[in-house]
């Protein structure tokens, strides 16, 4: 059993290096700087939606409806349900700009209105 499991590594390390795998192609300064964008934005939301989970009554009972960010992470508006006091689910919003976030209307009117914000799907999913 041993020499038949040794057998096929050795014969795989062989056709590795006879047949060796295609590189990946090198990615273009357009897409290295857009996937840079979208990890900065991926992770400016995960360090927001943290931050408030952990202001809420019950964290754990946190559901995102929807997360909208602007292309550069400075405007990220979040829509969420999270248990109340009474154990019912309130549906609330928090709004990310300035450097500050926000639960006011006024702020989601000023900032999250705009056509400009990119669903955060993936990442909504994710949380």
């Amino acid at each position: 059993m041993l020499r038949m499991i040794l057998g096929v590594l050795f014969i795989g390390m062989v056709l590795s290096k006879i047949f060796p795998g295609k590189e990946p192609p090198e990615r273009t300064p357009e897409e290295k700087a857009k996937m840079a964008a979208d990890e900065h934005r991926n992770l400016t939301g995960i360090r927001l939606a943290r931050e408030i989970k952990e202001k809420l009554r019950d964290p754990d009972s946190v559901k995102w409806s929807q997360i909208l960010a602007s292309d550069d992470a400075s405007v990220l508006c979040f829509v969420y349900r999270a248990k109340n006091g009474f154990g019912g689910m309130n549906i609330a919003h928090a709004i990310y700009a300035d450097g500050t976030i926000s639960s006011s209307s006024k702020a989601w009117n000023k900032h999250c209105t705009a056509d400009d914000l990119r669903p955060m799907e993936s990442l909504r999913r994710s949380l």
